[in-house]
């Protein structure tokens, strides 16, 4: 009961209004931080390696027909643009997932999401393989000396994480 009298006597401080009609209720300082803190989160940043850096780095050649997924039984076969986009079908895709999610669902209706990196494969490879060997080149090798030596910035042990992230790695 004690909660339902707080309740009233809060809609009693925040309403002193003569008027007629029916007050509206403004949430206590403590809901407001509840409901705060139950919010979404903000959404994440684009990732460090995308197809395009893959390209630019010359990890990946553009061309017709370099990509495949392969989802219960059916292959499909995709061209990698000089852009990093995936075109499939006079379609084109942004990202691995977004391509491999929508030909899945093609498939399976439905599927709710995929991780195209694990799923698309370059000339045989997948794609989270590619994703490593760039994280990998930019932190500086893979023996981790690098420029900075065993006096790595922030920058350089973020890096790294995302390599082991990556490589399946904890």
């Amino acid at each position: 009961m004690r909660g339902s009298r707080k309740r009233v006597k809060d809609h009693a401080l925040y309403n002193e209004s003569e008027s007629d009609e029916e007050p509206a209720l403004k949430p206590s300082r403590a809901r407001q931080q509840a409901a705060a803190k139950h919010k979404r989160a903000p959404k994440r940043p684009a990732g460090l390696v995308n197809l395009k850096g893959l390209v630019d780095e010359g990890l990946m050649q553009p061309g017709d027909d370099v990509l495949t997924v392969e989802y219960k039984g059916t292959l499909t076969h995709a061209s990698l643009t000089q852009d990093g986009r995936i075109r499939w079908k006079e379609l084109h895709f942004d990202s691995p997932s977004a391509f491999s999610i929508y030909f899945k669902r093609l498939v399976n209706p439905a599927r709710k999401a995929d991780d195209g990196w694990k799923t698309v494969k370059y000339m045989g490879k997948f794609l989270e393989q590619y994703k490593a060997e760039l994280l990998l080149r930019r932190c500086g090798g893979e023996d981790g000396a690098g420029s900075a030596g065993a006096r790595r910035d922030q920058q350089q042990l973020k890096c790294w994480a995302g390599v082991y992230t990556v490589l399946g790695r904890s």
